[in-house]
């Protein structure tokens, strides 16, 4: 005795309804896709060689991969550059800052801030350069004559704190391997 009554629970019970199944062809599936080989057999029976280039058209693609490589290496300078500039501006304005919160160390001959503040300027221009396109090696070469310039200046007054410019010329030569890499 059969039971009309239980459904039918087949993977394919809801889809026949609307008539589909398994021979149906699937969405995407493209039948008038030419055979690989078929166009093989095509081009070899015609006279093509495996070796056979079309130099012209190899060259054109080659340029145009070269053009995207120089854009992306182009776009990763300009964001590595600016973290440079924005550093090397940072900590000649917080040296300027300590000379002028001491005036009266300032203003000795002996203790001035003005050998830090002439290497601080050429950083910042020397990092406009490297941002450009300029190579880094100056950049860190001043960051250190800079930081060299705050250690010794440090001994000195060490009242004065100096930590936050210690840590600028550390992300003025981070930014510099960065954009150099």
């Amino acid at each position: 005795m059969s039971d009309q009554s239980t459904p039918d629970t087949s993977p394919w019970a809801a889809p026949a309804a609307f008539a589909v199944s398994p021979q149906t062809p699937q969405p995407g599936v493209q039948p008038d896709v030419p055979d690989p080989e078929a166009v093989g057999a095509a081009v070899a029976a015609a006279g093509g060689t495996a070796t056979d280039v079309d130099s012209a058209a190899l060259l054109k693609h080659i340029q145009e991969l070269q053009g995207r490589v120089s854009a992306m290496e182009a776009e990763k300078r300009s964001a590595n550059a600016d973290p440079l500039v924005t550093y090397a501006e940072a900590l000649g304005n917080h040296l300027q800052a300590k000379a002028d919160a001491n005036p009266v160390v300032n203003a000795d001959p002996d203790y001035t801030w003005r050998p830090a503040l002439v290497k601080a300027a050429s950083l910042i221009d020397e990092a406009g350069k490297a941002a450009d396109g300029g190579g880094t090696d100056t950049v860190v070469k001043l960051a250190d004559d800079v930081a060299a310039w705050v250690r010794s200046h440090a001994k000195r007054f060490r009242s004065i704190d100096y930590s936050y410019i210690e840590e600028l010329v550390e992300s003025v030569k981070d930014a510099a391997a960065k954009l150099a890499a």
